[in-house]
């Protein structure tokens, strides 16, 4: 039985996005917007966070998305919090803090390699 194709692939699908969103986005972004497509076409599963990655990954070293910035990473501030600090306090290093997002542009949405 042939299967009918309902959904973009996933690499269609980063170009579309990234054109519609001006140009640039972090990859936990088109990821979260790829599920939501894939739910809105009547598909319950789709490609996941780490096959989403290795795609962003693959555009990246073909050179139709380059790395544009990274957001600085947000930590624990006790005076926007209000909360006075002791002198002799010493922050953690805090290995377990997300890492901060990580944005990629798109070079030309027209490239033949977009697939």
């Amino acid at each position: 039985m042939p299967i009918r194709v309902r959904a973009k692939p996933p690499g269609e699908f980063i170009r579309d996005h990234l054109v519609s969103v001006g140009g640039m986005d972090y990859p936990q972004s088109i990821h979260r917007a790829y599920k939501a497509y894939l739910k809105a076409q009547g598909l319950k599963d789709g490609c996941s966070r780490a096959s989403m990655s290795a795609y962003i990954w693959r555009a990246n070293k073909m050179g139709l998305i380059v790395f544009d910035h990274a957001e600085a990473p947000a930590y624990w501030n006790a005076i926007e919090d209000g909360v006075e600090v002791p002198a002799d306090y010493v922050r953690e290093s805090r290995p377990q803090a997300p890492s901060p997002r990580h944005y990629y542009r798109i070079i030309d949405p027209t490239d033949d390699r977009w697939i």
